[in-house]
This record gives structure tokens, sequence and C-alpha cells, in this order.
């Protein structure tokens, strides 16, 4: 009826360990692609669609995208970025 032996806790799920490495790394990312398309558009370059660069701030790089909008100055008068 029922297989009483496997565990109620899947060993599948995501420890707060990864769950936070997750984090960190979009976070990075997320700083990086700020930094990034700001290099770009000092060069006058292809730039990150700012879908991309809100996408990765929803995924939970908020942090790593106020980050690099503050620190590198960058995306702070466009409506479309004012989280």
């Amino acid at each position: 009826m029922f297989n009483l032996s496997y565990p109620l806790i899947s060993p599948h799920l995501p420890t707060s360990t990864n769950l936070a490495a997750a984090l960190v790394a979009i976070n990075l990312i997320a700083f990086a692609a700020f930094g990034l398309d700001k290099a770009k558009a000092e060069r006058g370059q292809y730039r990150i669609a700012e879908t991309t660069l809100l996408t990765l701030a929803f995924l939970g790089g908020t942090p790593g995208a106020y980050a690099g909008r503050a620190v590198l100055r960058h995306k702070t008068r466009g409506a479309a970025v004012q989280f």
C-alpha cells in the first residue's frame, strides 16, 4: 500500500546552503550585468536589454541590481528601472 521506507523529505530538494549560494550568484550576475551594460554604454556599443536587467533583479538579484545602479551610477533616470 504505502512505501514507508521512502524518506518524507527528498534528498534532491535544495538545501539552505544551495539556496544561499544561488542568491549570491544571481546577485553577482546582476551586478556584473549592470557593470557590463554601463561599459557598453560608454563605448557606444550594443547594450544589454532592460528586460534582461529587470529579469535578473526579479529572479532574486534585486540587491545586486540596486548595488550596480548605486556604485556604477547607472540606469538611474529611466522609468523602467525605477524599482
